[in-house]
């Protein structure tokens, strides 16, 4: 028998440092959360000893900068995630990591001030595990808390499979990071309830008719950039890909929409950061 290949995120999880933006937050992108966050701290004044959730365990999130006396507890479904992603130490003086499910957060209702992620809401299907977890974050938050995402969106009319592989050649699309992402909302298309299998993001990359290694010189690409794209081969794992609107949409339903951030990177258009509010 064969054996299985590990889970997709125990994968990334050991080759963490090679994932560049999109797919991990960049500079313009903590800055927004940190400052997005001061300013909600400083207009609700909440309680000195705030707790702050964050979805996954983020790096970088973790490190930044906190408003004083922040206790920051991350979540995540991954044991390895935690392992050998979390960095120990956080930008705040009391921080924890647990492995844990979102849609049975190990918090009591109405106990955190604050809830961050970066793209952590790929992998719940769409609408319902989009609907579960925001529910769920909604009961944890307190009044006048803070809801804060960057979000992975697709647009309105997504690419086709050739035109991506054509902005490979032209070099239109310039990280490997950012065509990945590209190519599972190429192949997931319209369709985001269905989502896209990342075996079938790989397969596509493999049956592409192009010349690979001379896009890599182009562009600039490391051996292990590319090899990324091998955690992919055989995962049934699928991402949901909706759009800025079906978001809104769904949030809507508990949340408040308050504010809305891009950056100016590759891709930033498709990657808002969205700040919200629970309804009361």
């Amino acid at each position: 028998m064969t054996p299985s290949r590990p889970e997709h995120w125990s994968l990334h999880a050991r080759q963490w440092r090679h994932i560049g933006p999109p797919l991990r937050p960049c500079t313009q992108d903590i800055r927004i959360f940190e400052q997005r966050i001061a300013a909600w701290h400083a207009e609700t004044r909440p309680a000195d000893d705030s707790v702050a959730l964050l979805l996954g365990v983020t790096p970088e999130i973790a490190a930044m900068s906190w408003p004083a006396r922040t206790r920051l507890l991350a979540v995540d479904h991954n044991l390895d995630m935690v392992r050998y992603v979390w960095p120990g130490e956080a930008g705040c003086a009391d921080s924890m990591a647990v492995c844990g499910r979102w849609q049975q957060m190990p918090v009591r209702k109405a106990a955190v001030s604050m809830v961050i992620g970066d793209g952590c809401f790929i992998l719940m299907d769409f609408p319902e595990g989009y609907r579960r977890v925001a529910d769920v974050l909604h009961q944890v938050l307190l009044p006048g808390g803070c809801l804060i995402s960057r979000f992975f969106t697709r647009p309105a009319k997504a690419p086709t499979v050739s035109q991506l592989m054509a902005g490979l050649e032209n070099g239109t699309i310039r990280s490997f990071d950012a065509f990945r992402i590209q190519l599972a909302m190429a192949l997931q298309g319209d369709d985001v309830e269905k989502g896209v299998c990342l075996n079938d993001v790989w397969q596509a990359w493999q049956n592409a008719d192009i010349d690979k290694e001379q896009i890599a010189r182009n562009l600039g690409w490391t051996p292990e950039a590319m090899a990324l794209m091998d955690n992919y081969r055989g995962q049934p794992t699928r991402y949901f890909l909706p759009t800025q609107k079906e978001v809104g949409q769904i949030f809507g339903e508990r949340f408040d929409l308050v504010e809305f951030f891009t950056g100016d990177y590759e891709m930033a258009d498709l990657c808002p950061i969205m700040r919200f509010v629970p309804q009361r």
